[in-house]
């Protein structure tokens, strides 16, 4: 599977292009989901495990095969990881900032996304973590910036750290529908020597 990497503050991003193509049958499940509606900010479905509907098995499947390869060409361990949550998320405009807590990783599958974007936020840049100085900055790059947007379209798959903030524009006037997954560990974690062991 060929992706894009980016590196995000100096943590691995990566993007698939063009995932999964939705037959209408997905499409009809998708759009019927109960929403929860939230002000100002996108509607999320009530089903907060929608990657477990067999009427969905097709888009778990390439999910899935994104998140493992995540696992295993950037955070290279044998531990076992799982699934945990997986919604569906409708925008009218602005997906407000926020971050996925109890997650190690997570994947967003871009469903509808006639025009859109993500953008991601750091507090500090790896000099300002060390020392807090207020520096006049001659130009931005992917280590010292303190956002980046990435423009994202019907298909694309985003997988990033969930601890890093992040919000979403919708540019177009149509609703843009988004598939989420957090993915955690799971199973036997750490030493018994070294007093780190963990079960999971």
């Amino acid at each position: 599977m060929e992706y894009i990497k980016q590196t995000l503050f100096g943590t691995p991003l990566i993007k698939f292009n063009n995932l999964h193509s939705y037959s209408e049958e997905e499409m009809n499940y998708i759009k019927s989901l109960e929403l929860l509606h939230q002000e100002n900010s996108a509607s999320i479905s009530k089903d907060r495990f929608i990657l477990e509907r067999d009427e969905l098995k097709r888009v778990r499947d390439a999910i899935d095969r994104c998140a493992e390869k995540y696992i295993e060409d950037f955070i290279q361990v044998d531990n076992e990881f799982e699934r945990t949550n997986s919604w569906l998320a409708v925008a009218e405009k602005e997906h407000e900032k926020h971050n996925h807590k109890c997650t190690i990783f997570s994947v967003v599958h871009y469903v509808e996304a006639d025009n859109a974007n993500i953008t991601f936020y750091q507090n500090k840049n790896f000099i300002t973590r060390s020392y807090d100085f207020d520096l006049n900055y001659t130009g931005f790059n992917e280590f010292n910036a303190k956002e980046t947007i990435i423009p994202v379209k019907t298909g694309d798959v985003i997988i990033f750290p969930g601890d890093v903030e992040h919000s979403s524009q919708n540019l177009s006037d149509k609703k843009k529908y988004v598939i989420g997954a957090n993915y955690f560990i799971r199973g036997d974690v750490g030493d018994q020597l070294k007093v780190t062991s963990l079960k999971l």
